[in-house]
């Protein structure tokens, strides 16, 4: 085994993010921070456009892209997104999101 970079204290050196790498070599990614502890969740289940998933306190469309992925991963572990669209209804906008769930089975999720 080579030896370990250190900084002028003795003290293993740090490594810019985009150069860690597992033991076997393989580049790790860092994922991106979570949405901010101002998002709430409307306490909808999004099975249908009347009771869509309401996100609030989200900033912008990628703050709003990972809260719905957190939420969908938070009430359906492992699953599958398979399409996703977005469409207005009543002057309103609503993202549908077609998942398969970690059993297989296929769901429809509304978020406004």
């Amino acid at each position: 085994m080579g030896r370990e970079d250190t900084s002028r204290s003795g003290l293993p050196a740090i490594q810019h993010p985009s150069s860690i790498q597992s033991r076997n070599g393989t580049p790790l990614v860092l994922s991106q921070a979570a949405p901010s502890a101002a998002v709430t969740y409307g306490g909808r289940d999004g099975s249908s456009i009347e009771k869509a998933v309401v996100i609030r306190g989200v900033k912008d469309t990628l703050s709003g892209i990972r809260a719905e992925r957190q939420w969908l991963a938070k009430h359906y572990p492992g699953y599958k997104k398979v399409r996703q669209s977005l469409f207005h209804k009543d002057e309103r906008s609503y993202d549908l999101i077609e998942i398969s769930t970690a059993a297989g089975e296929a769901r429809e999720i509304y978020f406004d």
